[in-house]
């Protein structure tokens, strides 16, 4: 699929899929700006901007939508927050909470995201693998990534798609590039 001279917004860029799909839009032809809380590692592709915010900050997730408005996809694989891992009853509940920001760093990249797409584009938010297959110990990350994939159905109106890590191939991210979103 062509995607030259299409723009991306990619959150979570430092690694795994994030920094895959900001370098295959690149390689492709895209405009891409990578977000990430932790820009300081060294960007080892040219023609990928940096921005340097962490994606529970909705002021500047306003901020950096508006100025790089009008974009084609919007990627989230930011995982926002701390993850707590264990048994659900040995559990320190506030470690659990603490995992539930990875819904509202979603929640503030639909809002803030979506009336900055182009006609055509789409939100692309990306779940671990374990919201469909849990793990021993992932109870916290399972039951956020089955409330980012609930949300994600009901924002389908505003262009959100999810994805879940393990399931998707890189061809299938350039594929979704150009589809168009529902209203």
């Amino acid at each position: 699929m062509d995607v030259s001279d299409k723009r991306a917004v990619v959150l979570g860029r430092t690694s795994g899929i994030g920094l895959a799909r900001s370098k295959l839009f690149c390689v492709r032809g895209s405009k891409v700006v990578a977000v990430s809380r932790s820009a300081d590692r060294p960007d080892d592709h040219d023609g990928i901007a940096l921005r340097k915010f962490d994606v529970r900050d909705e002021a500047a997730l306003a901020i950096i939508f508006a100025a790089e408005a009008p974009f084609d996809t919007l990627v989230s694989s930011a995982a926002g927050g701390v993850r707590a891992f264990g048994p659900f009853v040995e559990m320190d509940i506030q470690g659990h909470r603490s995992s539930c920001d990875k819904l509202w760093g979603y929640a503030g990249v639909v809002r803030f995201g979506a009336p900055h797409l182009s006609a055509t584009g789409v939100i692309d938010l990306v779940i671990g693998a374990t919201a469909h297959r849990m793990k021993p110990r992932h109870i916290a990350l399972s039951s956020v990534g089955e409330e980012v994939e609930a949300f994600s159905r009901s924002s389908r109106g505003a262009g959100a798609e999810t994805y879940r890590r393990g399931f998707a191939r890189a061809n299938r991210y350039a594929n979704a590039w150009l589809r168009g979103r529902t209203s």
